[in-house]
């Protein structure tokens, strides 16, 4: 019984071992920084992730070695906008902390763990949506599981090593690359490439709403329900936030990031773009008071969500063969908007001249500038008609299966 057990053993070693020595050559996950797969098969800037990208974004950022001169945080909107290998941001050092699905309190989380972590970070860009900052706390399936939940490390490390997703992730990438190449679409940077990611992929509604079913999540609505409820302590959360990060030199700008004008038509259409107003105006006054705040870090907010050019893009027909500028559909600004936004930040010149894109928040949210895109907005509705009647369809189709 004993040399059963005794060669047992020894077989499921050797099985683990062959596992682990699969998963280490191809280290698709660019975890252990093991993989033998030449670049031209597999480049060394891409990875790929298991079950969400929280595990793997926590690893990194607790094993950054140099200064942030900028760290990306918020939403999905935030990981596929700024590109730390852009021309502008390549001679800095900056990574893309953007998590699909990232609500206003997993992100508070998120920005105090790298300040923890990180050696010293120049400035934090966090991106605050609407939908997101009322979204109910059910965090992402893999939050738990990273080390932004105070997760060890090591469990995250042994979960990409020995798992069978990770066996299978690694098979997939190794077959791939010696068939002739394999290029995931996620960046050692942080950053989610679109063209190549699921998303790029997904069943298309054009011509008339390009990605706005996609898009259309139960949780859009949530702030009619939660507004009242939620908006004090979700202020008070990022307050803390705030105050930690200034309180230890870090400087935070918080952005309110383009929102293509056919997703406000449907605020406008579902009754929530009052109440979208409204949180612009106590998020400026409650930024105004943390820029008080003890602490010799900064603190500023911008809004590019105003109505310009990058957010009245008509999005060209499917079969044209050509592409938006600004968005990539109608959830996503894609990089060069990033790239935008960060010259305005910094006071560079930007890529693309476009009048009035960005201002201080605090100047955004005067009666005057609201009165002034709704003008804009109505002009588009106006010559956008049978879009319109989408999508008020699409938002009494939502109310009769709400109820």
């Amino acid at each position: 019984m004993r040399s059963y057990l005794l060669k047992v053993l020894a077989c499921a070693l050797a099985a683990i071992s062959i596992v682990g020595a699969l998963v280490l050559f191809t280290d698709a996950f660019a975890l252990f920084g093991t993989r033998l797969l030449p670049t031209k098969l597999f480049p060394h800037t891409l990875r790929m992730t298991t079950s969400g990208d929280r595990v793997i974004k926590a690893t990194e950022i607790a094993y950054r070695r140099e200064p942030l001169d900028i760290l990306f945080a918020g939403s999905s909107r935030v990981a596929f906008a700024f590109d730390p290998r852009s021309p502008s941001l390549r001679e800095m050092q900056t990574y893309n902390a953007g998590l699909n699905g990232s609500h206003s309190y997993e992100t508070s989380r998120i920005v105090r763990y790298a300040i923890d972590h990180v050696r010293h970070i120049r400035r934090i860009v966090w991106n605050i949506d609407f939908e997101e900052f009322f979204r109910p706390l059910s965090g992402e399936a893999d939050f738990a599981h990273s080390a932004f939940a105070r997760t060890p490390l090591a469990l995250g490390y042994a979960r990409h090593l020995l798992s069978y997703e990770a066996l299978r992730k690694s098979a997939d990438a190794a077959i791939s690359a010696l068939r002739g190449g394999f290029f995931p679409y996620i960046d050692v940077d942080g950053f989610y490439i679109h063209e190549r990611s699921d998303a790029a992929r997904g069943a298309i509604d054009y011509p008339l709403m390009p990605r706005l079913r996609n898009f259309y999540p139960d949780y859009v609505f949530s702030g009619q329900e939660r507004y009242a409820e939620l908006l004090d302590a979700r202020l008070a959360d990022l307050d803390a936030t705030l105050a930690y990060a200034k309180a230890r030199g870090v400087d935070i700008d918080i952005v309110l990031m383009p929102v293509h004008v056919t997703r406000l038509t449907l605020y406008q259409v579902g009754g929530l773009l009052p109440l979208c107003r409204s949180w612009e105006q106590a998020l400026a006054q409650n930024l105004a008071r943390a820029a008080e705040l003890p602490g010799s870090g900064t603190i500023r907010a911008f809004d590019f969500s105003l109505l310009t050019p990058v957010s009245l893009e008509d999005f060209p027909l499917p079969d044209s063969g050509k592409h938006a500028r600004f968005f990539l559909e109608t959830l996503h600004p894609g990089p060069v908007v990033g790239d935008m936004i960060v010259a305005r930040l910094l006071d560079r010149p930007s890529p693309l001249e476009i009048p009035g894109f960005g201002a201080p928040l605090e100047e955004a949210v005067t009666p005057e500038r609201f009165a002034e895109d709704d003008a804009k907005l109505r002009a588009w509705e106006n010559a956008h008609p049978e879009l319109v009647r989408q999508i008020e369809a699409l938002v009494a189709q939502e109310r009769l299966s709400a109820k």
